[in-house]
């Protein structure tokens, strides 16, 4: 019973850190998108670049 819910409290961690990942790579991809004056985009041009961004090395701000 602990080993389960203590694998349940990992993944429920493991999900929660990708899902802010991901939610910090759309935040990143939209405002490299309106600095550099792009108005529109197409989905498969957005999720190539969000998969980009994930996939990047943290540079802070």
């Amino acid at each position: 019973m602990v080993n389960r819910d203590k694998a349940l409290a990992q993944a429920t961690l493991a999900f929660s850190l990708a899902e802010h990942d991901a939610i910090a790579a759309v935040a990143k991809m939209f405002d490299r998108l309106a600095s550099s004056g792009v108005r529109t985009i197409s989905t498969e041009k957005a999720a190539e670049l969000i998969h980009e961004m994930l996939h990047e090395p943290e540079i802070p701000d």
